[in-house]
């Protein structure tokens, strides 16, 4: 079966910008992580809870990235609900 959508599936291997964040949120991530960060290094990220630990992010811009990884169909329980 396929999908006709159009709309091509987030993987972990996905570069950085297939998460559509904001330049506040992706910029931090990109320092973090390298030029080449990828969608499953920001996933590893917020399963080890250490997105708080990325110079810049705050919980706003956390929020973002749990949000962002949801739609993409990664997160599918918020943390302390596993």
């Amino acid at each position: 079966m396929h999908d006709h959508s159009g709309v091509v599936p987030v993987t972990r291997e996905c570069p950085l910008v297939c998460l559509g964040l904001s330049r506040h949120a992706a910029n931090p991530l990109r320092f973090h992580l390298g030029s080449r960060a990828t969608v499953g290094q920001v996933l590893r990220l917020w399963e080890n809870d250490e997105l708080q630990r990325v110079r810049g992010l705050g919980p706003r811009r956390i929020g973002e990235i749990t949000t962002a990884l949801v739609a993409a169909g990664f997160v599918l329980t918020p943390h302390g609900h596993r």
